[in-house]
Parts: structure tokens; sequence; C-alpha cells
């Protein structure tokens, strides 16, 4: 079974003062870390928190498949977002965003009458600021038939989420963070998890930054038949940078390298992961074009150099200002 909360609220981490106007994305993302929370001035922070679309107007695409506007008119604005990446089932995102409050409308469906399950619901995420930081609740329903037999369960899932205001040191910019979230379905489980952590961001100049946060989550699974299965995450590290090492025909040249390494305890197993990334951007105050590297060119070289066609990136992104 499916769980969407882990699908759109997948770690914690900081509380930052965002840069209004800049141009990021995923794969910047993804290259630093992996949690958008630690990043400074990145767009994807507003599916998160909605109220934070007022800060970001552009067009981005995301490896060629997914695809969002967020324009600003007038006092208010708006946006709208669609993933057609095989196997994703955000149909349709609404977004609106006014003066200190914002909200998406998450539309999904995924089918394909074959290999794919049938997969329908719809969600809202309400933003806003509260008590100096960021706080978002939302919640929704949906319908899941795993096997596409026409046996489909329903569910519900709700979550909240806080990020605190930063100010407890200029170089950490260190700030509290929560996350609830609550699911169940009905006739096959329950969950319920709580995740909180503290994190920071140093900007060296204009041609350096520096992002690390350490983390910690609980979660307990209960299905309707068996015992209930908990989960326990601790130590959750990230860490990322980047670098602006020049320029190439009027457009900043930036470098990127990340990693993630946690150790969750589920009923007695103990498992360590450890995940690393690098990347790059290419753009300016316009636009921005962002991957992540594929680990065997890093290794091999690219198919001139080491023989192996491993492709060159396992992301890329595009994004185009608006302001």
């Amino acid at each position: 079974m499916r769980l969407f909360a882990k699908g759109l609220l997948s770690s914690v981490g900081l509380t930052l003062v965002f840069a209004p106007g800049a141009l990021a994305n995923w794969s910047r993302v993804n290259a630093m870390g992996g949690d958008d929370r630690l990043l400074l001035d990145d767009n994807t922070i507003r599916y998160r928190f909605p109220h934070q679309l007022v800060n970001y107007h552009d067009v981005n695409v995301e490896d060629g498949a997914g695809f969002s506007i967020v324009h600003e008119y007038g006092d208010a604005t708006v946006g709208a977002m669609h993933d057609a990446t095989p196997g994703s089932t955000n149909f349709l995102n609404l977004m609106y965003a006014r003066n200190n409050w914002g909200a998406i409308l998450w539309l999904d469906h995924q089918s394909d009458g074959e290999d794919l399950p049938g997969y329908t619901g719809a969600w809202v995420n309400f933003g806003t600021e509260l008590g100096g930081g960021d706080f978002a609740i939302g919640g929704g329903f949906f319908s899941d038939d795993p096997g596409g037999g026409g046996d489909a369960v329903t569910g519900f899932e709700g979550h909240a989420n806080f990020r605190g205001a930063d100010g407890v040191s200029t170089w950490l910019n260190l700030g509290p963070i929560g996350e609830v979230t609550f699911e169940s379905v009905a006739d096959d489980h329950s969950m319920f998890s709580v995740e909180a952590g503290l994190g920071g961001n140093h900007t060296f100049g204009t041609s350096g930054t520096v992002v690390c946060g350490v983390f910690a989550s609980f979660e307990n699974f209960s299905p309707d038949v068996g015992d209930a299965i908990s989960t326990i995450i601790l130590p959750d590290f990230h860490v990322g940078a980047e670098y602006d090492v020049g320029s190439w025909f009027g457009y900043g040249v930036t470098l990127r390298a990340g990693a993630n390494r946690m150790t969750e305890w589920e009923d007695g197993a103990i498992t360590h992961m450890f995940m690393q990334d690098f990347g790059f951007g290419i753009g300016n105050d316009r636009v921005s074009i962002d991957g992540v590297l594929h680990d065997d060119v890093l290794r091999d070289g690219p198919y001139i150099v080491g023989g192996e066609d491993n492709g060159l990136f396992t992301q890329l992104s595009v994004t185009i200002g608006l302001d």
C-alpha cells in the first residue's frame, strides 16, 4: 500500500530565511543531500509550505516529463503542475497564494489498465506564517486498487508541518522543525509518524554554500491483521555544498556535491544506508539548467575516455524565471 505522506513529505530539515526570486529545482536539491529545507533559495519549498509560492515565479521542467508554471497576477500568485513521469500519480496540482498564506489542491490518478494499479486521490495543503516561521496543514482521501481487479480500498491521510524561525546562530541558522503524519486505510492498516530535526546553512560570500542537518523519525504501522511494525530512523544526516567556479559565455557555472547517511531500526533489525550525489548548474537570473551526474560517469569517465556508455545524468532540470 502506498503511503502518500512518505512521497510528499519524505524527510525533515531546518528553518531558513528564503531569498525571493531565486532559480532552483529538484536537481539542485538532490545534488546537495536531498532535503529541500536545507537550502536558502529553492523553489521546491513551495510544495511543502504553499505560502512560499509568492517568492518563486517561474516555469520549471523536470526530466523532460514533469513541469510547473507559477506566475504573479495582481496581488495573487497562481500556478499549476503536472508530472508525466512513468509511475507517478501526480496528475495535476493547482496552486494559489496571497500575502502570507497559500494553498495547493493535489489531484492524483494512476492507471494504465494493465501494469500499474488504479489509484485516485485528492488532497489540500494549506500554508501560512506562524510564530515567525512556517506552518502547513493538509489532508485528503484516496482510493487504491493494488491488483487492478476492482477490490479498491479507500483511505485518509493528514499531516501538519512546522518550521521555526532562524536566528539562533548567524553561522548555523539553527531552527526546529516538526512533522506529524497520520494515515488510515479501511480494512487494511493505519500509520502514525513523527519527525524532528535541526540543520544549518552557511553562505560564503556569493560563491559557495554549505548545508547540513541531523534528524530523527518514528513510525508505527498497524495492519488490521498481524502485529504492528515500529520503525525508528536515528540518526539521519544530510550534508551538501555548492560553489560557483566561474562563468561560461555569460552564464555562471556551479559545482555541487551532497550525501545522506541514515540508520534504520525496525523490530530489532538494523539497516545502514548511504547515498551520495554530484551535480552542476549553469545559469543566470533568468534561466538555470541543473543536473545530477550519473555515478558511473565519475568512475569510468565519458564514453570517449572510459568506453562505457553510462549516460551523463540521472536527473536534469530547467527553470526559467518569470519576474
